[in-house]
């Protein structure tokens, strides 16, 4: 029993990093490559289906700023739900 409780263990360890910081991939209706999102530290970048930045966004204190590929401000937005 404690054999299966270590292996059980062990495997969700591994496979916690993978859904945390697994990328967030948006499809249109055939199922092709629209854009990608990666989050890392309070920071995401959105990158067009060639893996050209679109944007960032930064989250702090309940806000997201959103920026351009040139790091010029497009708007902020409230967060909510999260």
């Amino acid at each position: 029993m404690i054999k299966i409780l270590v292996i059980v263990s062990f495997a969700v360890l591994l496979f916690i990093p993978t859904f945390t910081f697994a990328d967030k991939v948006v499809r249109d209706r055939n199922g092709t490559l629209v854009e990608t999102w990666h989050d890392n530290n309070g920071r995401t970048d959105v990158r067009d289906k060639n893996g050209t930045l679109k944007e960032t966004r930064t989250y702090r204190n309940g806000t997201v700023d959103v920026r351009d590929k040139s790091g010029s401000l497009i708007g902020t937005e409230r967060r909510t739900g999260h």
